[in-house]
């Protein structure tokens, strides 16, 4: 149990990297533990439906996928809590559209976002991010890697 909250328990104390995600949304961070495991750093994930855990001072990075869940807002305020990086993983391509001329998503989204730094596809995303004031890298679609074995499209094949 935490030391400030007796009713909440303690996150496990090796934890380097918090993932923090809804349910019953596809896995955004699929693969992301075995890539961190492998470099011998342990990540937990906080899903909606676990009962919420303080996260402790060996938290150094807490990674989110949206900016407006009830999950992503309590890993940011846990995160921002213990001083650790907030990372907003922009999933997929931020198509400037759907993004930011979205009546649903707010006149304000992502101008600033809650994170340290946005980690989105490509140059015209980070570029767009980072003219609303964001710290945004590139990080490239690393879910379509494998794309590049499949055999080229030719003329005579029906799309």
């Amino acid at each position: 149990m935490s030391e400030l909250n007796p009713r909440v328990p303690a996150a496990p104390s090796g934890s380097t990297v918090v993932l923090a995600q809804s349910q019953p949304e596809p896995d955004h961070f699929a693969g992301l533990d075995a890539a961190l495991a492998a470099r011998g750093i342990w990540s937990d994930r906080l899903v909606a439906d676990q009962a919420p855990v303080r996260l402790g001072p060996k938290t150094k990075v807490v990674i989110i996928k949206d900016q407006s869940s009830f999950v992503a807002r309590y890993a940011l305020e846990q995160g921002q809590r213990v001083g650790a990086t907030i990372v907003l993983l922009m999933d997929g391509i931020v198509e400037y559209r759907n993004t930011f001329l979205n009546p649903a998503a707010g006149s304000n989204f992502l101008r600033l976002a809650p994170a340290d730094v946005v980690a989105c596809a490509g140059e015209m995303d980070r570029q767009t991010l980072s003219a609303l004031g964001n710290h945004a890298v590139v990080t490239g679609l690393p879910r379509l890697a494998g794309l590049n074995t499949l055999p080229p499209l030719t003329t005579d094949r029906a799309i």
